[in-house]
């Protein structure tokens, strides 16, 4: 009987598969996805391949142990952008003055600028407040007052803190006509005025000297003076503030200094850059 029963179903099994096939079943698919692993086109070129980590699992070192993030370095603005804004911002505030109007709302400050917009080197004696004569928000310019604009020791002190700490890349150097500090009484008894007065004489001299072999005005001259000292005030900050630690920290970037001459009765602004002006300094570190 089990004989003709096997017998049977060789002869009837074929027939029924191919019948089951013609109705659209298709072939037996493996009941567990597990024994089919899905591969991406790469892998079906025989490309090598690796198990990706979850997305929301946390990046950790060969230990176990999560890994820090890291931070890119911060954004640095070149000194020629940020000056070009401060010009323009000027020239809004200039025109409005000329047209005796309001002083106009300051622009938005560039992206990536950091705590300040600019730094400025005015006297004390012109009567003027920067931010109102370049058109700028007060909160953006760092602002430094003397008697005379001098570039002195604690001035560059104070730039290069700017420049490590908040990515100050542009100062101005405001002179102005008829400055009085300029030509001050040496008469006083006061050792710390009087050394001061000689300094503020010894380059009143000098501005008068340049004045005279470029045959510009003396206030010019006595801007261009004072980016000099700056300049080499900056150079002296820079050797002593290098080391290798500060090396491995996020760039800086370089310092312009532009000097200018600014009308104490218009408010005006005379821009004396030259070409050879707008090479940067090396940064302080």
């Amino acid at each position: 009987m089990r004989s003709l029963v096997s017998a049977c179903w060789l002869l009837i099994g074929p027939m029924l598969l191919a019948q089951h096939e013609e109705q659209g079943h298709g072939a037996t698919q493996p009941t567990s996805n597990a024994s089919v692993p899905l591969r991406s086109p790469k892998a079906q070129h025989g490309a090598p391949q690796h198990n990706a980590a979850p997305t929301d699992a946390a990046e950790t070192n060969g230990k176990g142990e999560p890994v820090p993030p890291t931070h890119a370095a911060r954004l640095v603005l070149e000194p020629s952008t940020l000056l070009r804004f401060v010009e323009e911002s000027h020239a809004r505030a200039q025109r409005a003055r000329e047209k005796s109007e309001p002083a106009p709302a300051p622009l938005p400050r560039p992206s990536g600028a950091g705590r300040y917009v600019c730094a400025v080197i005015s006297c004390a004696d012109a009567g003027i407040e920067p931010a109102r004569v370049l058109g700028l928000d007060p909160r953006d310019v760092l602002v430094i007052q003397n008697a005379g604009a001098l570039a002195e020791r604690d001035a560059a002190d104070l730039l290069a803190w700017a420049q490590r700490e908040h990515g100050l890349s542009l100062c101005l150097v405001l002179s102005h006509d008829r400055c009085a500090s300029l030509g001050a009484n040496n008469g006083n008894r006061d050792v710390t005025a009087q050394s001061a007065m000689r300094r503020a004489e010894e380059r009143s001299r000098a501005a008068r000297e340049l004045a005279a072999s470029r045959r510009i005005r003396v206030s010019a001259a006595h801007a261009l003076v004072q980016r000099e000292q700056l300049l080499a005030a900056l150079a002296d900050e820079l050797g002593a503030h290098t080391s290798c630690e500060d090396g491995a920290k996020s760039p800086m970037p370089s310092m312009r200094i532009v000097p200018a001459l600014v009308d104490s009765s218009t408010l005006g602004v005379e821009w004396l850059s030259q070409r050879i002006e707008s090479l940067p300094i090396a940064p302080v570190r």
